[in-house]
């Protein structure tokens, strides 16, 4: 496919609305993570080492994700990261509303390692469902999501803050934004063929 066919297709537009919602979602995280922390109750050394912990479990994310979907396919390996999130976003929501910090760590291990698989899931399906010709361009073209997912993911993880003076809403909306991903990655069908 040249890019000009890929976006075209109805699947491009799916998966690529699909990274916008767990490009978000990490990108939410990445600047609070240490702030929610403390919210919990963490010591300030705690929080740091939170920020460290979802970066391990990102780094683990994308190999353990990206050799996944060579071995499973992409419908499993998307389902997976649907479930990740949701349970990650589930154990926010709670850890924040019971001031629970293991809550907050399981979620965010569970939003690193979904989180890490996104990038290499990327590459695998503008590969498998668009060829190898045109790859690298295809390929940036999926990544393009990022330029609105970093809006989305401030606007849930700092204004969401700022409005509501606490995480709920923060957590609230990466539950919906979870549970959200998890249902559009089923109306990607097969690849199209030309």
């Amino acid at each position: 496919y040249s890019p000009k066919a890929m976006i075209k297709t109805r699947n491009f537009w799916l998966y690529f609305v699909w990274c916008i919602m767990t490009s978000a979602i990490g990108m939410a995280l990445l600047g609070q993570i240490a702030t929610i922390s403390g919210s919990v109750g963490m010591s300030d050394a705690s929080c740091a080492l939170m920020v460290s912990l979802f970066a391990v479990f990102n780094g683990v994310g994308r190999f353990v994700f990206g050799s996944f979907y060579d071995k499973k396919g992409r419908l499993l390996t998307m389902t997976i990261f649907g479930i990740f999130f949701t349970i990650g976003g589930l154990a926010l929501l709670f850890g924040v509303k019971l001031a629970n910090a293991v809550l907050v760590i399981v979620s965010l291990a569970l939003f690193g390692i979904a989180y890490g698989g996104v990038t290499p899931t990327n590459a695998n399906f503008a590969r498998s469902f668009y060829g190898n010709k045109n790859y690298a361009t295809n390929f940036s073209l999926v990544n393009f999501n990022l330029l609105v997912a970093v809006f989305l993911g401030q606007y849930v993880g700092s204004t969401l803050y700022m409005k509501s003076g606490g995480y709920l809403a923060t957590a609230i909306a990466l539950v919906v934004l979870s549970v959200l991903s998890l249902v559009i990655q089923f109306f990607i069908t097969k690849p199209e063929t030309k």
